[in-house]
């Protein structure tokens, strides 16, 4: 009984962090079109959020969507403590969650990193 304690208490230490919420309220990212314009503004949006993050510093763009009444917000935050460079493949495959993942967009919590993408009403 002791070993299955042991290894439940390993597993849940050796674990990632991961929080995911989609967004409940607000606009949606609309057409499939739409949603993968979304996706393929990323390497332009995680070029400017390369770098290095201190603590709880974050970062945020818009882009305007394809049509003429949606825009996306991305955001980024590094969540834990000392400083971290996040590169492109990263950033890419944390915002791209929250685009694939969630209708009205989502933020998750990774270890290091808040992905955040937010689609909206209207032009940036």
């Amino acid at each position: 009984m002791r070993i299955i304690a042991f290894f439940a208490l390993l597993a849940a230490i050796c674990l990632p962090f991961v929080e995911n919420r989609c967004h409940r309220s607000g606009a949606t990212f609309g057409s499939s079109p739409n949603r993968a314009y979304a996706t393929q503004l990323l390497p332009g949006v995680c070029k400017e959020f390369q770098g290095t993050y201190g603590p709880n510093q974050d970062k945020s763009v818009c882009r305007n969507g394809r049509d003429r009444d949606t825009s996306f917000r991305y955001y980024i935050k590094h969540v834990s403590d000392g400083y971290r460079s996040i590169g492109p493949t990263e950033c890419t495959d944390g915002l791209n969650k929250e685009i694939v993942n969630c209708d009205r967009g989502g933020k998750t919590a990774y270890g290091n990193w808040e992905y955040n993408v937010d689609p909206n009403k209207g032009r940036c």
